[in-house]
């Protein structure tokens, strides 16, 4: 595929920029999940460390305490690693419906830098396709376990939404972004940087023709 004759432009984050407007971002989030939670659970939540500290004062034993230490360390690196590959898996689950290949439409990979795991969709999308993709791992598992922790005081799944609410900080970016783009523009996620290529005008209206 030839980019300078297929598309006109494109909306893209360096991995640097990205990690920075996600550090940008954890302030919002943070004043948006953890405030509510405070206000109505804090008082519990300092009741359940006062109550966990003072049975290790009370009654420690070194490998207990080790591993308690690292049976939990386990569980929440295996929960991270199975919430980060969902959350590439929401991405082409999504794609996938607005594709002529479906599933053969999507290449899985590494980047190179910081070892995390991506899918790249190989087709052009309508501009809302591609927005539902971006947004769908935020909301699945971000918001939503946010806000069930915060109505249920459950801790762990809280602690679970923030952060994946956090992770998705460079595709609410992107979403935003890419705001000013309306259909029928049609894009194409890059396959390098985060972000997409916009598809040119006379490939577009090609398209458009062949599906009437």
């Amino acid at each position: 595929m030839n980019k300078q004759q297929d598309y006109i432009g494109e909306i893209t984050l360096s991995v640097s920029k990205t990690y920075f407007y996600s550090l940008f971002l954890l302030i919002p989030i943070i004043i948006f999940f953890c405030t509510p939670y405070i206000v109505i659970w804090g008082a519990d939540l300092i009741n359940y460390w006062s109550v966990t500290i003072a049975r290790y004062k009370s009654n420690f034993i070194l490998s207990g305490f080790l591993y308690d230490i690292f049976r939990n360390l386990f569980w929440i690196l295996m929960i991270l690693i199975s919430g980060i590959l969902m959350h590439e898996l929401l991405h082409g689950f999504i794609w996938i419906f607005f594709t002529k290949k479906g599933f053969r439409s999507l290449s899985f990979g590494i980047m190179k830098p910081d070892l995390a795991p991506y899918i790249h969709c190989c087709e052009p999308l309508p501009v809302n396709a591609y927005r539902i993709g971006i947004i769908m791992p935020g909301i699945v598992l971000g918001i939503f376990p946010s806000i069930f922790g915060i109505i249920t005081g459950n801790f762990k799944i809280f602690i679970f939404g923030f952060f994946f609410t956090w992770a998705a900080s460079g595709d609410f970016t992107v979403l935003w972004l890419i705001r000013h783009l309306r259909p029928p523009v049609m894009v194409q996620d890059h396959p390098e940087l985060v972000g997409c290529l916009i598809l040119k005008e006379n490939k577009l209206t090609e398209k458009t023709k062949q599906k009437k």
